[in-house]
């Protein structure tokens, strides 16, 4: 079978396991899913982004995640006016009491009661409701395919390139998150997209086609989500590390960085001075602070909140953690997903992968950014408690490669070609049994009646 046939069936794969998510799980059961309407909303009735301080002293102006870049809404609320006429979608949440936040005593139940009938106000509304959530399913198969091409550029095997983006499209939390209304999955995408082009850029070299199309990418990507910052220190590391150890190129560097960096501000730099008229910073820190006081948990980076609740739940979420982040999967899955990074470390010891002249640099980027994405994680969670695996899926492609690599350096362990394969066929076999098994859980779930108050 050919490597299109491949990714092509990785992607249907992934599709039909993000689309059963979005079937399975109710409405508004995503993190700040309703939330994340409430901007849509606002985009499509007010015709522009929201002033969160205006929101302050007009509640019907508040929106809970207006302090979000804007790119995703801008596009949606364009959507929904055309689609809804200028309407809102009108949907009427049922709150679950049993629910600790809706007075009730237990957690590890829905927040919501939205499996009956009448939640939304029409049909027209559940079908754009649906559509959107589609749409994000759809953000999710694309990004698979930069992933791909991102394997593709560091691996010599192309046989081997379709293996890393069906450990991500099998991945229990991407899949999850790919089906529900937020402003991630076009930012995963449009970061894995930057991260591609700045790949490219590192292994053959600046061309002027190469910085426009970065700089258009980077800017549509902080315009997406401020997490997306990180990629900004990464790119002009990565462009001062290839012109000191590769071409010596000290003046195409700074030409070629200028304009990435130039187009890139053309494109979201009106974003940051209107931040600076409105909320008095060019990033709205204090804005957040101010309009989320609820969520605000100031803390030393020596706290010990960083071992223990922040770096089991960032694992915990990465893999799997559905609804409001209070549905846990079975403890074996994310056991076997610690023994493939385990296994992985070990194929890395016993080989020389890193050694090796081709793949030091890459390596060496791969980690960078990683390194840039989770810091990025660390500096939010100074000031609130947000551990959530979701924030490291923009360089999930990297995270995933370097994986991959290792498990496939284990795999080179064993001479025969087929106990390879067996060991591949073993492995996928187990990733589709505990999807199955997370959509399972995930049904149970939601469609318990015992869940319900």
């Amino acid at each position: 079978m050919s490597n299109n046939y491949k990714l092509l069936f990785v992607i249907l794969y992934f599709i039909i396991f993000s689309t059963a998510f979005l079937i399975i799980v109710p409405v508004f059961e995503a993190p700040d899913e309703n939330l994340h309407l409430d901007y849509i909303n606002y985009v499509t009735f007010y015709k522009s982004i929201p002033n969160q301080y205006e929101g302050m002293e007009n509640k019907e102006k508040f929106v809970g995640q207006g302090h979000q870049h804007p790119l995703y809404y801008l596009i949606t609320g364009f959507i929904n006016y055309n689609l809804n006429n200028g309407r809102k979608i009108t949907i009427n949440p049922q709150f679950n009491k049993l629910h600790i936040w809706n007075g009730g005593n237990e957690g590890k139940v829905p927040y919501y009661k939205n499996i009956t009938d009448g939640v939304f106000d029409s049909d027209k509304d559940k079908r754009i409701f649906y559509f959107l959530r589609i749409l994000s399913v759809l953000f999710g198969a694309v990004n698979l395919i930069f992933v791909y091409k991102i394997s593709e550029l560091f691996s010599e095997n192309k046989e081997f390139s379709v293996f890393p983006v069906f450990i991500l499209a099998s991945l229990p939390q991407f899949a999850f998150i790919s089906a529900m209304i937020n402003n991630d999955n076009l930012a995963i995408l449009l970061c894995t997209i930057c991260l591609f082009l700045i790949i490219k850029m590192f292994k053959y070299g600046y061309t002027l086609k190469a910085a426009i199309l970065l700089g258009i990418f980077l800017g549509l990507a902080i315009l997406a989500k401020k997490t997306l910052l990180f990629l900004l220190p990464g790119l002009v590391i990565m462009f001062f590390y290839r012109s000191i150890s590769i071409d010596k190129e000290y003046i195409s560097f700074l030409k070629y960085l200028s304009i990435v960096l130039m187009i890139t501000l053309l494109i979201c730099g009106w974003y940051f001075i209107r931040n600076y008229i409105l909320y008095s910073g060019l990033l709205g820190t204090q804005m957040e602070i101010d309009t989320m006081p609820g969520l605000v948990n100031k803390k030393s980076l020596f706290s010990y909140y960083f071992l223990n609740p922040f770096l089991p739940g960032l694992f915990h979420s990465f893999i799997g953690s559905f609804g409001w982040m209070n549905l846990k999967i079975p403890s074996y899955i994310y056991m076997f997903y610690a023994l493939l990074g385990f296994i992985a470390l070990l194929g890395y010891i016993k080989s020389d992968i890193i050694k090796k002249d081709k793949m030091s640099h890459n390596f060496i980027l791969m980690i960078l950014f990683i390194f840039l994405c989770l810091s990025g994680i660390i500096y939010f969670n100074l000031t609130y408690n947000q551990y959530q695996g979701r924030y490291m899926f923009p360089v999930a492609s990297f995270i995933i490669l370097i994986l991959s690599f290792g498990l496939k350096e284990f795999a080179g362990l064993y001479k025969s070609h087929f106990s390879k394969n067996i060991l591949i066929v073993f492995l996928v076999i187990f990733l589709v049994l505990f999807d199955v098994i997370c959509l399972v859980v995930t049904y149970y779930f939601y469609y318990t009646p015992s869940n319900y108050l």
